[in-house]
C-alpha cells in the first residue's frame, strides 16, 4: 500500500481499511498475511502532514502532523513512504481533537496561534 497524500480524514481511513479488509487473511489469533502471495504483513509508522483544504494540491497548512500506521505486504510490496498527508478544512483542523492529536513540526504559524 502506497502512504496516501492529499486526501481527506475519512478517504485516508477508508484506504488503509479498504487495505486490511480486501488484501489481509488472519492466520492464527494474531498473525495477519498477505492473500495473495502469503506474506507476512507489516506496519510503517508515517508521519502524515495535516493540510488546509482550501489551498487544493499546495500542500499549506498549520505545521503539525499525525502519526498513522501504513500497511504492507514484505514479501511483494516495497515498504510505504514514511511521509504523507491529509487535507483537512479549516474547522477540522482546528477541532481539539485535531490539536490535541497533532504534533508540531516547529513553530507554529502566527495565524494558527490560539
Amino acid at each position: 500500500m502506497d502512504t496516501p497524500k492529499r486526501m481527506s480524514v475519512v478517504e485516508t481511513l477508508e484506504q488503509i481499511s479498504q487495505y486490511f479488509a480486501l488484501h489481509c487473511r488472519l492466520e492464527g489469533p494474531r498473525e495477519l498475511r498477505f492473500s495473495h502471495c502469503g506474506g507476512e504483513i507489516r506496519r510503517v509508522r508515517a508521519y502524515m502532514s495535516l493540510h488546509h483544504e482550501e489551498h487544493g494540491d499546495s500542500c499549506i497548512g498549520p505545521g503539525r502532523a499525525w502519526r498513522l500506521e501504513i500497511p504492507y505486504c514484505t514479501a511483494c510490496e516495497e515498504p510505504p513512504s514514511r511521509y504523507g498527508c491529509i487535507h483537512m478544512s479549516e474547522t477540522e483542523l482546528n477541532l481539539p481533537s485535531v490539536v490535541e492529536a497533532s504534533r508540531p513540526f516547529g513553530k507554529e504559524p502566527r495565524e494558527y496561534s490560539g
